[in-house]
């Protein structure tokens, strides 16, 4: 904790969509507490901003500029470990020889949580702080994705696949009965809250 209450004051360039039409670049200092998070903001030419310009502890060069977290409304994240590849194959080969055998991987808990705990930190270190996955038919792996979000700090928002079309599933991955998926959804949503 610095000298000023906060753990540090920040000066420098962010970028603020004030309208989908309107984006600015706005000098500002940002004063950030001890959970991290920016307590006050404050624009270049007001009081807030003239009163902490002696509490900076950090100035960020002009040609820098600071942007929200990004948001990613729809990650398939058990096909993480296949991103970018076999792009060759049509959809449904590409669903039959590469994701469904890959899905299928995720009854092992184990394997689950390891590519979990890759794929969150290399989305928040891309700027990523806001997800919304569509896990696995797993239970525990995709509870496993919810810890692995709260451990991490991303906010997300996960859910478990409900998939109930026979054709393409595995064999060792037969499709759930309709009230067997809602079944899983409500002990997933419980066990989620």
């Amino acid at each position: 904790m610095t000298a000023s209450g906060f753990m540090h004051v920040l000066k420098t360039r962010v970028l603020e969509a004030v309208s989908p039409s309107e984006v600015l670049a706005e000098r500002v200092i940002l004063a950030v507490g001890e959970d991290g998070r920016i307590v006050t903001r404050a624009p270049e030419g007001s009081a807030a901003f003239d009163s902490l310009v002696d509490r900076v502890d950090c100035t960020l060069p002009d040609h820098c500029l600071l942007v929200p977290g990004l948001a990613d409304l729809h990650i398939h994240a058990p096909q993480w470990p296949q991103a970018g590849k076999a792009l060759d194959l049509p959809l449904e080969e590409w669903l039959g020889s590469c994701t469904f055998p890959l899905e299928s991987r995720y009854a092992d808990a184990a394997f689950a949580e390891s590519v979990w705990q890759d794929l969150v930190p290399s989305l928040l270190q891309q700027g990523t702080t806001t997800a919304l996955y569509f896990a696995t038919i797993h239970e525990e792996a995709s509870l496993s994705l919810a810890r692995v979000c709260i451990e991490h700090g991303q906010r997300a928002l996960v859910g478990l696949v409900a998939m109930d079309h026979p054709e393409p599933c595995p064999a060792d991955d037969p499709p759930a009965r309709p009230q067997d998926a809602i079944s899983a959804a409500a002990r997933f949503l419980s066990v989620v809250r």
